[in-house]
């Protein structure tokens, strides 16, 4: 009697697993990324099951981690790569033990000019004399772009302003607002008064 009731123990230990599944012989998971993306952009990634010798299957399942987690977010499903670096993306199967070994390695750059900050020095001078204009780039991220060229506008126009650069000098008194512009994207406006020359 008592060899059946210990018996029944292991029995019932046995089946109390965790279900997890110990790789075949041979089985192994892959990751697959592009090696460079935009910030900004969707990260395509694939995780691929060999089972033996047969041909890859797609890891729909799979559990997906990413190092340096604020590079990339989790969105709907998918990973936004977010700020400039490079970032390790790995694929595993917890449930059948299988971690990828050689994590896919993703460079993320710049995405396009997407904001524009501008700032003025100074904000109140003579006329004759010249303001100076700081232009800052961003995309949509967040990351600062440093090989753009804004230009400066100012307005209202006036054909005694002459802009050289980042650098208006002007000519007639008055209230007038500058701003960092390039192609499709325009930086906030920032106020300048122009006072007269008194001797």
């Amino acid at each position: 009697m008592r060899g059946i009731t210990l018996a029944a123990i292991v029995v019932a230990l046995g089946a109390c697993g965790d279900n997890i599944h110990p790789p075949g012989e041979g089985d192994s998971i892959d990751t697959i990324a592009p090696a460079q993306v935009q910030a900004g952009d969707i990260i395509p990634i694939q995780c691929n099951l060999y089972q033996g010798s047969g041909a890859p299957t797609n890891a729909a399942d799979a559990q997906i981690d990413i190092q340096f987690e604020n590079s990339a977010l989790h969105l709907n499903g998918q990973i936004v790569a977010r700020k400039v670096g490079t970032i390790a993306i790995t694929c595993s199967l917890p449930d059948m033990g299988l971690v990828d070994p050689t994590p896919a390695m993703v460079k993320i750059v710049a995405g396009p000019p997407y904001t524009l900050v501008t700032t003025l020095s100074p904000t109140e001078i003579d006329a004759g004399k010249s303001v100076y204009a700081t232009c800052r780039v961003f995309d949509i991220e967040g990351n600062e772009l440093d090989d753009e060229s804004p230009a400066l506008a100012v307005s209202p126009s006036d054909p005694q302003t002459t802009i050289t650069g980042l650098t208006a000098e002007m000519i007639h008194t008055g209230h007038y607002e500058g701003q960092c512009t390039l192609p499709g994207v325009t930086g906030n406006a920032v106020g300048f008064d122009v006072g007269p020359n008194l001797p």
